[in-house]
């Protein structure tokens, strides 16, 4: 009787485990904007970055600033500076 309330136990744990893990992974991201730690935002492109640090085109070049809604924006514009 131990050991099929034993087996019972942990197969009723692993199935929570799994089942609160599916949960946790099919979670929404962030959104962009939303503040990921002191002074640093989640862009558009879903990393952290600090606020007003540059931000680059697909092909590698500097076209921006990161705003405080995530955006690269042209430096100046949203807060942004030089």
């Amino acid at each position: 009787m131990l050991d099929a309330t034993r087996s019972f136990v942990v197969t009723a744990a692993a199935i929570l485990a799994l089942g609160f893990s599916t949960a946790v992974a099919n979670a929404d991201p962030p959104a962009p904007g939303a503040p990921c730690g002191p002074d640093k935002v989640i862009t558009s492109v879903y990393t952290c970055e600090p606020l007003n640090s540059p931000c680059t085109g697909y092909d590698g070049m500097v076209i921006g600033r990161v705003a405080a809604d995530g955006r690269c924006v042209i430096p100046g514009l949203d807060g942004t500076r030089w």
